[in-house]
């Protein structure tokens, strides 16, 4: 190691304990979980020092150094928070990568750096280091979406920035002095954002010598920065804002429909009660008068609550919600569901007004919904996820190929790019895998599509009981956006390589493959000539594209499954593979094979 990478590495440790500090000390955790965290990494390490001390010496010194923090931090029960934890566990750490990085990459002449990957315990095929990363990884995905509360002392650092930017918190402390997350996702996008700007550093340094590739990676940079992480918390403030000065419109208007609601119940009942005694075949002479007296009763009062409504309420309502406009159906599973669609449009003027009995969760607040959506906001959601799921995706396809989304703008493939860049050679490039790959990518679009169509169609017909259209959201939501999107999509990097989810589960990478594999201009050419079959380009393609089978024949690679990466050409040492767009009808370039035969020479059509 250089004295930068030295200095680059201690910066960020001091990083890293930080947020083990943060981690350990500040959240719920039972002090046994604590202890038995402790004692795992302290065992783990002798058992390696038995195993070969001078093999595993740094792993031991490691697992020591966890388990003496873990047991040490027993005795710091406190929520350590404010923006003195925040710099030290978001900005050491980045900055202290991000020298490491300079030290690493940033030296010496430009040009492929995969020195040692299948060397390293940390990258190479079944490494220690790269399972417990692949632990490691799995464990935080089940912690965020299931155990958030076990994320304490992470939500809490992040804190400060969240506050300042929407005026809420993300966590509260309870009399025991227990922290309890709100919501775990600021702090998750917050790391999620850092880690493609500092590994999207690293990558620009590693590959510094390709234009193509410094243009890809600060292109998903900005998305991520600003599509998928500043811009929704932009909008959350707008709306806390709205939604504060929206109060007290919310609290004269209660007294309203509640005079609404006590004429409307009796009516109901009454209603009920008459035609429960037609249907017996009784009397009505003595319950029609009471039933015209309670309806004529109620609809005034359904009269003057929809006056007070939209002279009173409606002009308050606030107009705008957090929103990612770099997802969009069918990756944005609920872009497009009656849900979605009611809550951001509306349905008619006042129907569906609720206002909650008891007091929400926030404070002293009572909350108003209402099918009123959020007006020009709303309509400019939905109206950008329906032109870019079924027009913008078809268009700038044909045009650019998949890499205009997968390797541009979108979130998970950023993430896949810089932090996934030192696992990409971990993906499979067995015929297995590519035949599982077809199968479980288009069974996704599959299942997504049938979901959507049976909610939509169910929004008129009404023909799914609620408890099922629950099942079918929630089912999907857990099995593929949680488990197979989070948990394993990313979890498993260290171990599969890091397009995972984009290879074999991502529905909006499913219908990208088929319009660039049928219907677009995009294709690689290769110099079949010129290839020396050294297998770079196979060996780091991480959608497990066999790439040199191709150049050694000299056809151009037109895949389904190709993001347009490009890092098989920037790793090529004899420039045999080019990214190209051009006429749809020559991506195929037609090689006529040459038979030879006794007396006789033909090419074949």
């Amino acid at each position: 190691m250089s004295s930068l990478e030295r200095v680059g590495a201690f910066v960020t440790g001091l990083g890293i304990l930080a947020l083990l500090v943060g981690f350990l000390s500040a959240t719920p955790l039972s002090p046994w979980l604590v202890m038995g965290f402790g004692g795992a990494f302290i065992v783990t390490g002798g058992v390696l020092t038995s195993i070969n001390r001078a093999k595993y010496q740094r792993f031991i010194t490691l697992s020591l150094a966890l388990g003496t923090i873990a047991l040490a931090s027993l005795a710091l029960r406190t929520n350590l928070t404010g923006w003195g934890m925040f710099a030290l566990i978001f900005g050491v750490t980045s900055v202290g990568a991000s020298i490491y990085f300079w030290g690493a990459f940033g030296k010496g002449p430009a040009g492929i750096k995969n020195n040692g990957n299948f060397h390293s315990e940390a990258t190479k095929q079944g490494g220690v280091l790269s399972w417990m990363l692949a632990i490691a990884f799995t464990g935080f995905y089940i912690l965020l979406y299931w155990f958030p509360d076990q994320l304490f002392g992470l939500v809490a650092a992040a804190d400060p920035l969240y506050h300042a930017i929407t005026g809420n918190s993300s966590y509260w402390v309870d009399g025991q002095g227990v922290g309890h997350v709100t919501s775990q996702w600021f702090a998750y996008g917050l790391v999620y954002t850092l880690g493609v700007i500092v590994m999207g550093f690293r990558f620009i340094l590693k590959y510094r010598h390709s234009k193509y590739q410094i243009v890809r990676t600060l292109s998903v940079t900005f998305f991520q920065l600003v599509g998928a992480f500043s811009l929704p918390y932009v909008f959350e403030a707008l709306n806390t804002k709205q939604a504060d000065a929206f109060q007290p419109v919310v609290e004269s208007y209660i007294p309203v429909y509640q005079s609404y609601e006590s004429a409307k119940t009796p009516y109901f009942a009454m209603k009920d009660s008459v035609e429960k005694v037609k249907a017996a075949g009784g009397d009505l002479t003595a319950l029609q008068p009471q039933l015209a007296q309670l309806e004529a009763a109620y609809l005034a009062s359904q009269s003057a609550t929809q006056k007070y409504y939209a002279e009173k309420v409606a002009p308050f309502q606030p107009t705008a919600k957090s929103h990612y406009f770099t997802y969009f159906w069918p990756l944005d599973y609920d872009a497009i569901h009656p849900d979605f669609i009611e809550e951001h449009v509306g349905q008619a003027t006042w129907d569906g007004i609720q206002v909650p009995h008891a007091k929400s969760y926030d404070g002293d607040k009572f909350r108003i919904e209402t099918k009123a959506g959020y007006g020009t906001f709303g309509w400019v959601i939905l109206g950008v996820g329906v032109f870019m799921s079924f027009i913008g995706v078809v268009v700038l396809t044909y045009f650019f190929g998949k890499r205009w989304y997968c390797s541009f703008v979108c979130g998970c493939g950023g993430l896949a790019e810089t932090a996934g860049d030192p696992f990409r050679q971990q993906s499979d490039k067995s015929l297995k895998a590519w035949r599982i790959e077809r199968w479980s990518i288009y069974s996704v679009l599959g299942l997504v599509t049938v979901v959507t169509l049976l909610l939509l169609i169910d929004w008129k017909a009404h023909f799914l009981g609620d408890s099922l259209k629950g099942n079918l959201k929630g089912g999907y939501g857990f099995l593929i956006g949680s488990m197979f999107a989070g948990v394993v999509g990313t979890g498993f990097y260290p171990i599969l390589g890091s397009r995972i989810w984009c290879r074999f589960g991502c529905p909006q990478a499913a219908i990208l493959g088929i319009l660039q594999k049928y219907f677009s201009r995009f294709r690689i050419t290769t110099n079949g000539g010129q290839c020396i079959s050294c297998g770079n380009c196979s060996t780091y393609c991480e959608m497990g594209i066999d790439v040199k089978s191709y150049a050694q024949r000299g056809e151009n690679i037109v895949r389904a499954s190709c993001v347009g990466c490009g890092v098989c050409s920037s790793v090529c040492p004899r420039g045999v593979l080019n990214l190209e767009n051009g006429p749809s009808d020559t991506r195929y370039n037609g090689l006529q094979p040459i038979s030879i035969s006794t007396g006789e020479l033909r090419i074949e059509n």
